[in-house]
């Protein structure tokens, strides 16, 4: 745990862009809620920065280094601390300021989007303000053997035949990556964005369309965030970005490479419920006439107790295809 927040806090750019954000949007005497503070290190640059108070919180046990940091430094009269998930916590007092870094590697794929709608309704005072304030979403085609083979790592060498069809589960899976440029076969569309200050959707929906830059084979999908902490600052995990947070992006596989020539275009289709870490996602080649569709809900082993529990007003069908697309797809008519 500790070696993790290490990595969070050796990456300059990304404390710097906080720094400056916090900066800007803190008024002398605002109330600062810290949320899934970790070390509690944006609640001390909140309160470098002119805030009143501020509120650390976090389930994990790093809520006591938050508190003994914060001590240490002598701030212990201006910063509490609360031990419990945002969602669950009541703070003493509504704030001026919610700041999170719950900013995934795609951006909306580390609760952040459930965690502001809650400090929206609860713990923010009206007018209040949030930060990050929105996340724009990216998508691009990659090649990338070693992508590949990590999606595939279920038929590997040495892994026994017998369990060789699992591989059925990691290529519906969302994996971590870091991309290298020449890995990016089609440049960067825009999916979608999130608006964080206020959107309160449980399920999105965006579509982008792709060129191929040049002629190769297209093993899957990468995306990553562009993210506005407040106005006029921005921290991205963007591979292309020539100043990139230490952050790696998402991969997400197709069941089979396919071959592709410079122009050729590509459609692209991603859903996601946050709330439950799920993403859906549609890739289709119209010039090779392919056509791939993946879910995350296909990529989790599951015992038929877990299909009931997952939405008892529905009654499973036999194969999981059909559940997922009850559960996962089915959200587009807004059930």
């Amino acid at each position: 745990m500790l070696e993790e927040h290490l990595g969070y806090l050796s990456d300059p750019v990304r404390i710097e862009q906080f720094r400056k954000s916090l900066g800007a949007v803190v008024k002398a005497g605002d109330r600062v809620a810290d949320l899934g503070c970790g070390t509690g290190i944006l609640g001390i640059l909140a309160l470098h920065a002119g805030a009143g108070h501020v509120y650390g919180v976090d389930e994990s046990a790093m809520i006591e280094v938050a508190r003994d940091t914060a001590a240490r430094a002598g701030l212990q009269s201006r910063a509490s601390f609360i031990a419990g998930r945002s969602q669950r916590i009541e703070l003493p007092e509504r704030v001026d300021v919610a700041v999170c870094d719950h900013v995934g590697y795609f951006g909306f794929d580390y609760g952040i989007v459930g965690l502001f709608q809650d400090a929206r309704r609860r713990l923010l005072k009206p007018g209040g303000t949030v930060m990050p304030a929105r996340l724009d979403l990216q998508i691009v085609a990659i090649e990338s053997d070693r992508c590949r083979q990590m999606a595939e790592g279920w038929r590997a060498e040495g892994v026994p035949a017998e369990l060789h069809w699992l591989r059925g589960y990691s290529i519906n899976s969302k994996h971590t990556a870091e991309f290298k440029r020449e890995e990016v076969i089609a440049p960067p569309a825009a999916l979608g964005a999130i608006d964080l200050r206020s959107d309160d959707r449980e399920f999105f929906s965006w579509s982008a369309e792709l060129r191929m830059a040049r002629a190769g084979v297209v093993h899957g999908l990468g995306g990553w965030f562009d993210c506005e902490l407040c106005e006029g600052v921005r921290m991205t995990n963007s591979p292309l970005a020539e100043t990139p947070i230490r952050r790696p992006q998402v991969f997400l596989p197709i069941d089979e490479p396919v071959a592709v020539k410079a122009g050729d275009p590509a459609s692209v289709t991603v859903m996601a419920r946050p709330g439950d870490n799920l993403i859906a996602w549609t890739l289709e080649f119209p010039v090779a006439g392919r056509r791939f569709s993946h879910s995350t809900w296909q990529g989790m082993p599951l015992a038929p107790e877990d299909l009931m529990r997952a939405d008892p007003a529905r009654v499973p069908v036999p194969g999981r295809e059909g559940v997922a697309r009850g559960i996962v797809l089915g959200y587009c008519d807004g059930r």
